[in-house]
């Protein structure tokens, strides 16, 4: 995979605060009013650090990999590649789409 430096740019420094699967999707939200909804489901389990934060993030065609400060990591398979991914901030202004 390869590193995706405006996602991972865009998700530094936020805290993560919980992490939602539901209906295709994937949603992580994090202290200061962020989210960031991924369509697309993950593949494995993988418990995401509550209180921790996202310190890389990559991607291969239709797969996103999330890695954490834990030194865990998720792998997502995207619903539709290239239009997955976006990241709003606490007043839904949009931070990062793709």
């Amino acid at each position: 995979m390869r590193l995706n430096h405006k996602l991972t740019s865009t998700l530094q420094g936020h805290t993560i605060a919980n992490f939602e699967t539901e209906g295709g999707a994937v949603t992580v939200r994090f202290n200061d009013g962020t989210a960031m909804r991924v369509k697309g489901t993950p593949q494995g389990s993988v418990a995401v650090p509550q209180g921790g934060q996202i310190t890389q993030a990559y991607e291969q065609g239709d797969r996103l990999g999330l890695h954490f400060d834990n030194q865990t990591s998720m792998v997502l398979q995207l619903e539709n590649p290239g239009n997955a991914v976006s990241v709003r901030d606490g007043a839904n202004k949009v931070l990062y789409m793709g």
